[in-house]
């Protein structure tokens, strides 16, 4: 994205061409997207799990897809954007290698059979006044949701929730 200031803005400090590098990069920019870095950006990925090459200061998420099985096993430290399809009901396991503040999305597909159930391992934190939801029914559905690690308590707190796409 490159926004371009019309000329007769330019000499009122206004000379300059930006894009999304140096306004998230610059440094008023680094407090920008700290504040902008919300729900889903999440923490970068370690170096071994990079799959993409990434400006300076920028936020590649690294894809994990996770594997069907009775309790489905998660290493954190993979990634922030982990992906199931499932294959029958279904338990999420206790992430491995967690990072303190880290924000991980989970896109949780219904397999063929479906509906299946997804519930969740205690390291999983649901509040009152967002419980822990539904899936939704159909083949093909996904649905995402949202946790911050909270290092204190060794939970990971539910933020989010966005279903029925197909």
């Amino acid at each position: 994205m490159v926004i371009r200031i019309p000329e007769r803005q330019r000499g009122r400090g206004w000379g300059r061409v930006l894009s999304r590098r140096n306004v998230v990069t610059g440094a008023a920019g680094a407090a920008a997207a700290g504040a902008a870095g919300a729900l889903l950006a999440g923490k970068a990925a370690p170096a071994h799990a990079a799959t993409a090459a990434v400006a300076s200061g920028a936020i590649a998420p690294a894809v994990v897809s996770l594997a069907d099985a009775a309790t489905v096993a998660m290493d954190a430290s993979a990634g922030n954007d982990f992906r199931l399809t499932l294959g029958g009901n279904r338990t999420m396991g206790t992430p491995v290698n967690p990072g303190n503040g880290q924000q991980v999305l989970f896109q949780v597909t219904q397999g063929s059979g479906a509906p299946h159930t997804l519930s969740w391992s205690s390291a999983f934190d649901f509040g009152d006044g967002l419980p822990q939801p539904d899936l939704s029914p159909g083949a093909g559905q996904t649905d995402l949701l949202a946790f911050v690690y909270n290092e204190a308590g060794g939970t990971w707190l539910f933020v989010g929730w966005v279903g029925g796409f197909s």
